[in-house]
């Protein structure tokens, strides 16, 4: 079991550059958890795109991996990004984790993992857009 207590944190901040108006959108909802394992060994940060009638599926899978990691106990943290795209995991266990991050609105579906190494008493910052996207619907 992983404990709940420590004193590393995450602070980020997510957004998506819209490139039809070249204003940045900050994305409010997005889902993140800090895990201590991966949600899909096969994302990588770098971006791939999928069909729609594929993103259904991966999305069914995802759903149900982090149900389990809940379940299992690997799930250290979770929060929501605010409307302007921040995001604050405090209280975390130093130690090797990935960060999460699953984003469904309008017709996209985002995911975003990345390996996260958490030192007790340090603060990390990620910033996340589409540039590091590991998983978008096209």
């Amino acid at each position: 079991m992983i404990g709940k207590s420590g004193s590393a944190s995450v602070v980020g901040l997510v957004s998506y550059f819209r490139t039809d108006a070249g204003d940045i959108q900050y994305l409010h909802g997005v889902q993140f958890y800090v895990a201590a394992e991966p949600l899909d060994a096969t994302l990588r940060a770098g971006g791939r795109q999928v069909p729609r009638a594929q993103w259904e599926v991966i999305k069914l899978r995802h759903r149900a991996r982090i149900w389990d990691l809940i379940r299992t106990g690997k799930i250290v943290s979770g929060i929501e990004s605010d409307r302007f795209g921040r995001f604050k995991f405090q209280a975390l266990p130093a130690g090797s984790f990935h960060l999460i991050g699953i984003y469904e609105d309008s017709g996209r579906y985002m995911v975003w993992q990345r390996p996260l190494t958490l030192a007790a008493n340090r603060q990390l910052r990620t910033y996340l857009n589409r540039n590091n996207v590991s998983l978008s619907s096209q």
